[in-house]
């Protein structure tokens, strides 16, 4: 019976320290909910009423400079010196139209009105061929043996037969300016490289081209300007 009080007063001894422990676990169990509670409704609070609530043990980071990095010249480094612009090269005048100190004039080298005018790049029907071209120069009305007359001083250039355009002569008036005379009636009155003066008779109107027989008589009269077609009649004095 002894034996039995003392194995019973034992296990009271040990469940009593078993509840001791839990009572003491909960305890601190309930301190800290408390306490985690009563901190977050303060923070509440605090926000609902604009405060702002320091964190605790926060470290605020030290503001760093930025790195710059060193800069290093390099040996030896020649100076680039800007170069002056150039000067723009001036374009070179225009040649002056003028022949013995005067504007280049002409006069029309046989009497009579123009048939067929100066076309220049435009299209125009040829009533020999049927078809249509363009018309380098300018057709005057004469009658067939009329005189032809140099337009303007000038050496004879040139003097020949053309299987289209007949007996042809070109005079060279200087400053890059030339007359051509084409369907004549003769090549024995001038020849090449002979001076002939303004209004000298060089040949006649003829029958010798058949690139516009389509046409009455007449002289077919070119000028050119630096080897390019221009009207005659523009330059008439």
């Amino acid at each position: 019976m002894k034996k039995f009080f003392q194995k019973f007063s034992n296990n009271k001894i040990y469940y009593s320290l078993v509840v001791l422990c839990i009572v003491a676990v909960g305890s601190v169990v309930t301190t800290v909910i408390k306490d985690n509670i009563d901190e977050s409704m303060r923070r509440n609070l605090a926000l609902s009423e604009g405060v702002q609530i320091p964190e605790i043990n926060a470290q605020i980071p030290a503001t760093a400079e930025p790195y710059t990095a060193p800069v290093i010249a390099p040996k030896n480094q020649e100076t680039i010196k800007p170069q002056a612009a150039k000067p723009a090269e001036e374009e070179p005048l225009e040649e002056a139209e003028e022949t013995f100190g005067k504007k280049f004039v002409i006069e029309p080298p046989v009497p009579g009105q123009i048939i067929n005018a100066f076309s220049g790049e435009e299209l125009v029907y040829d009533k020999t061929f049927e078809d249509w071209r363009v018309h380098s120069g300018i057709d005057i009305g004469a009658e067939r043996s009329t005189p032809v007359k140099a337009c303007a001083s000038g050496v004879i250039d040139d003097v020949f037969v053309d299987p289209m355009d007949g007996i042809t002569i070109i005079i060279d008036h200087g400053n890059h300016y030339k007359s051509i005379y084409k369907n004549l009636s003769s090549d024995k009155m001038v020849k090449k490289g002979e001076s002939v003066e303004k209004g000298q008779a060089i040949s006649g109107i003829g029958e010798t081209g058949i690139s516009e027989a389509g046409l009455p008589s007449h002289l077919h009269f070119e000028l050119m300007k630096k080897e390019k077609y221009v009207d005659p009649a523009s330059y008439y004095e």
